[in-house]
């Protein structure tokens, strides 16, 4: 009795630990999706600021919605840029910094600052991010995805995408 009972302990901790693993690779997976999709769509803004000629400007027309820009490339603000550009394709809402994610499947904060705690650890230049976590986290979990616009003002200087996935 007492060895089959080990056995089925040895064999439940397996099964946890797998679908502990299935979680979290599904977690990744759904963040890598989400910076790639953010990547794209800036790609795209840019292209669009260009063919308007519209690099200077502060704002470019995408999708018929006024998409605000600096340089080219959408700031880092989700109400005037990149809910335009992005399909999250998922139920989402701009939500405080601190928060648990509860009501939505993604949760979205922007004016983010880039020396602001949750993003210590991706060690990005001055600037302002948008950062995008899943239902259930915290961004103090370290596990979400992020788009960082730069202040630096050298065009060289190009917003970035990008995963925190140690906590997921």
């Amino acid at each position: 009795m007492i060895s089959s009972m080990a056995i089925v302990g040895v064999l439940s901790s397996t099964a946890v630990n797998q679908f502990s693993s299935v979680t979290t690779q599904s977690r990744v997976a759904v963040l890598e999706s989400v910076s790639s999709a953010i990547d794209s769509a800036v790609t795209f803004t840019y292209l669009q600021a260009q063919l308007q000629d519209k690099m200077t400007d502060s704002s470019v027309v995408y999708n018929d919605h006024q998409v605000a820009i600096h340089r080219g490339y959408p700031i880092a603000n989700w109400n005037q840029a990149l809910k335009f550009i992005v399909d999250l394709k998922q139920d989402h809402a701009l939500t405080e910094q601190s928060a648990l994610c509860t009501q939505f499947k993604l949760c979205v904060s922007d004016k983010i600052d880039s020396k602001n705690q949750w993003l210590s650890s991706v060690q990005l230049p001055e600037g302002q991010a948008v950062v995008v976590w899943m239902n259930g986290n915290r961004l103090s979990d370290e596990c979400f995805s992020y788009y960082h616009y730069p202040s630096s003002a050298t065009k060289r200087t190009q917003p970035s995408t990008g995963t925190v996935t140690a906590g997921c």
